[in-house]
């Protein structure tokens, strides 16, 4: 396992583990997920994903199987018991495959923003992502603000005059930072097709789509949860915020 995860454990109960998508240190989980879940009687693992918050390391090179090991060995070494995983985006790729691998070790799966591939399209925006982010933060950083927030902001925070401004100051301030991470992630796993591993998956899934998508499509999730033999979709009608950020509920409340 990676040196510098940063592995968080809080809670007792039975253990989940929070996957992050590209991008995104594990600590986004603690907004409302965590405290949600403890709560709730959860034992609740986190922890940052090779090339996201923490553990970014410009010399690191690793493939997307080194990703779902390192949630293999969490549940191994560190939970001793077999855990729910809970996965957005990337991170639903990365849970998905570690239940195809070792469904001994995992009781069930909520895959958010789950896709078992990308889009021609969308596979050229994720190439050419590093680049435009580098260019952007330097010549036109409020066009790449304002562009951040019109890709993961559903339309009612958008037309909310008030918010989307709040939401444009602070991406804005907030800048990109290095995209080192990034580009190493999307090296390791560009949406690569994984259909024909998705009816190897025993445990049970639900998949959640965002109707507001405008990243990965709720289409692509349904596709999903239909190869997988007991995986099941639930449509979310808003998504207020980035990542799972606006529907803490729904992760709280989903039992695999």
């Amino acid at each position: 396992m990676a040196a510098d995860l940063g592995l968080n454990i809080t809670g007792e109960g039975t253990p989940i583990v929070m996957v992050m998508g590209r991008n995104a240190s594990g600590r986004v989980w603690d907004a409302h997920q965590v405290p949600g879940l403890v709560a709730r009687g959860w034992r609740v693992a986190t922890f940052d994903n090779r090339g996201s918050g923490g553990n970014i390391n410009p010399e690191q090179q690793f493939h997307f199987n080194d990703l779902v090991q390192d949630v293999l060995t969490i549940i191994d070494q560190h939970l001793g018991e077999p855990a729910f995983l809970v996965g957005t985006s990337l991170g639903s790729r990365i849970v998905l495959e570690a239940a195809r691998q070792r469904p001994d070790l995992v009781r069930g799966v909520v895959a958010a923003a789950a896709h078992a591939r990308l889009t021609p399209l969308q596979i050229a925006q994720s190439k050419e992502l590093v680049a435009v982010t580098d260019a952007l933060s330097t010549v036109a950083p409020d066009y790449l603000a304002a562009t951040t927030a019109t890709l993961n902001l559903s339309p009612s925070t958008l037309l909310d005059d008030a918010a989307s401004a709040d939401w444009l100051a602070l991406l804005t301030f907030a800048g990109q930072g290095s995209t080192v991470g990034l580009a190493q992630q999307i090296a390791a796993d560009c949406g690569s097709d994984q259909s024909q591993h998705y009816p190897q998956i025993a445990v049970p899934v639900l998949t959640l789509a965002y109707a507001d998508d405008r990243v990965i499509f709720p289409e692509q999730v349904r596709d999903v949860a239909q190869l997988i033999p007991r995986g099941g979709v639930c449509r979310v009608t808003s998504r207020r915020a980035f990542w799972l950020s606006g529907t803490p509920q729904r992760v709280q409340r989903t039992r695999a």
